[in-house]
């Protein structure tokens, strides 16, 4: 990997940290916001240096050590040595493994190597002596080792691995089993090193997110009445990458439903007034009107479909932003779960919301503007008023969080004069 090709990719992580950073200072999570400034200072050190080893009239002021160290810190250049993609049969598996080591930092002692296996499973069996050990007799790359490892078993603490001591689940389509844990991660090592060769992982991947554990931070069980519904929007969010800017969600919109009318201003717009996910406010007017393409949603401009329901109650907004920003706060109202877990039908979601049932709906906060259209260029839209609050306590989620980005395009804002909202909602 080249010096300037790292750079690209720790200003990545940067970019990911600062975000995190910032939606945790909205929403008072301190702790979190400390951690995430933790690492943010640890990346701008790391930059610095590399910059420095880029400017020659100033790496006489680096270490030799340098240039070694951030090459193994957060790096995923190990893949283009090793082909894991018949590792696992799971299509995500590179995709993981690589999520993982962009994650890892240098382990180039045993005793690092402890620290991080403790740091995540406590009870974990395998030690930073058997991975260094096992390295060496076959002289492959220990952070894959670790990240093969911890996902494909906990290091240990999960799955099979459990009774047949084979961390790796190196199981070659058979169950096997080994005397001790250091034979179990030897199996890796050896594996590794019939398979050199190299898993070309993409830059875009790299941003590539995926995640749908945001269903643990929102009921949306009550939001329709298809019994497909939570399964549908997994489905949608699983196949979505980081939506970090404006200009990213109007690409993902126009890649899919061209006519759209819903831009990336506006779901920016609604995910900070409400301070709620932005890929979830996505997911869900996809689902329920190809983002404003088909359906009521056509001409009643509720791209989220608030507010109908089987009575043939239908809820008119006054401006397509009106009807975007109706999800998010929908969303604002319904913090809970939706976990989602396998059944042998498939995959199902279930309810663990304290708010019981469908919620009144209060029509949402529009920022009021003349009879003109404006734009902004740069500063983003806020909403003036306060946001309404659910009705039951919120459930705090135990997945990864998810960050809500700072808007950094135009945002267009409602001409039109606020449409009075019908008593009930999903």
């Amino acid at each position: 990997m080249k010096i300037d090709e790292l750079i690209q990719l720790l200003n990545n992580r940067l970019r990911e940290f600062s975000l995190s950073r910032d939606y945790a200072k909205m929403n008072g999570d301190f702790e979190r916001m400390n951690v995430a400034e933790k690492e943010i200072i640890g990346l701008e050190d790391t930059l610095y240096k590399l910059n420095l080893l880029i400017d020659t009239t100033k790496s006489a002021a680096v270490k030799e050590s340098t240039l070694a160290e951030v090459m193994t810190d957060g790096s995923v250049s190990v893949l283009g040595e090793y082909d894991i993609k018949v590792y696992n049969s799971d299509p995500l598996y590179e995709k993981n493994i690589m999520n993982i080591l962009s994650k890892m930092g240098v382990m180039d002692t045993a005793e690092k190597i402890n620290d991080y296996i403790k740091g995540k499973y406590l009870s974990s069996p395998v030690t930073g002596e058997m991975i260094v050990s096992a390295s060496l007799a076959y002289k492959v790359d220990e952070r894959l080792m670790m990240a093969m490892m911890q996902q494909d078993s906990s290091f240990g603490t999960a799955g099979l691995s459990v009774g047949t001591l084979n961390p790796g689940n190196n199981n070659d389509g058979n169950t096997r089993t080994y005397g001790s844990w250091q034979e179990g991660v030897t199996a890796v090592a050896e594996w590794l090193s019939r398979h050199r060769g190299s898993t070309p992982i993409s830059d875009e991947e790299v941003m590539t997110d995926g995640s749908i554990s945001v269903l643990g931070k929102y009921d949306i069980t009550v939001y329709a009445t298809d019994p497909l519904h939570e399964q549908k929007i997994m489905n949608i969010l699983s196949k979505m990458g980081v939506m970090d800017t404006a200009e990213k969600i109007d690409d993902y919109i126009k890649s899919k439903y061209p006519s759209s009318p819903v831009n990336g201003g506006m779901v920016m717009s609604a995910a900070l007034a409400y301070s709620v996910d932005v890929r979830l406010i996505i997911a869900m007017m996809e689902q329920d009107s190809s983002l404003g393409t088909a359906g009521l949603a056509v001409r009643t401009l509720n791209p989220g479909n608030v507010g109908n329901d089987d009575d043939g109650n239908i809820r008119t907004y006054g401006s397509w932003q009106e009807g975007v920003t109706a999800v998010a706060e929908w969303l604002s109202r319904h913090r809970g779960s939706t976990p989602i877990f396998k059944t042998s039908g498939g995959t199902v979601a279930t309810s663990t919301s304290t708010s019981g049932g469908q919620a009144t709906s209060t029509s949402p906060i529009i920022i009021p503007t003349t009879s003109t259209t404006t734009t902004s260029t740069s500063t983003p839209i806020t909403s003036t008023s306060t946001p309404i609050s659910a009705s039951s306590t919120p459930i705090t989620a135990t997945s990864t969080s998810e960050t809500i980005p700072v808007v950094t395009s135009t945002t267009v804002i409602s001409t039109s004069t606020p449409v009075t909202a019908t008593p009930t909602a999903n």
